[in-house]
């Protein structure tokens, strides 16, 4: 059985979604690629809610497989997985996403700032994989 994480990129573009196995090793399936639209963020918690129902009714996961959280990269600051502001997406003030998303997915939902995930992703199964450090010196 595996465990999967429904990943979210929301930019100011587009919005990337991809279904990532947290074991044995990392691997993605059901990607995803929807434009961004500039709206009001109750708005985009709702077409992230249908994306993730889409995907679940489509994804290519064996049977007994689960998908356990969702995960959310926004560009903006996000402090105790709460979203501060996204400008890109024009939010200005802090919205508490990830309890909104969790009432209606019902999965445990996890924020983090798009540049931080990014390194975060490298660092653990990329680039950074064999170094102690981002520093280029």
């Amino acid at each position: 059985m595996t465990n999967w994480i429904h990943c979210f990129d929301v930019g100011g573009t587009n919005t990337r979604s991809a279904l990532i196995s947290v074991e044995p090793k990392p691997r993605s399936v059901s990607v995803n690629l929807q434009p961004s639209k500039k709206q009001d963020m109750v708005a985009l918690i709702e077409t992230i809610s249908e994306l993730h129902g889409e995907c679940r009714q489509s994804a290519e996961i064996a049977q007994g497989d689960k998908i356990v959280a969702v995960s959310l990269a926004f560009p903006g600051p996000v402090k105790d997985n709460i979203l501060l502001s996204a400008p890109p997406l024009n939010f200005q003030h802090a919205f508490d996403v990830a309890t909104v998303l969790r009432q209606k997915v019902g999965l445990p939902v996890f924020l983090e700032n798009d540049v931080n995930a990014a390194l975060l992703a490298e660092a653990k199964h990329g680039a950074g994989l064999k170094r102690n450090s981002f520093n280029p010196a």
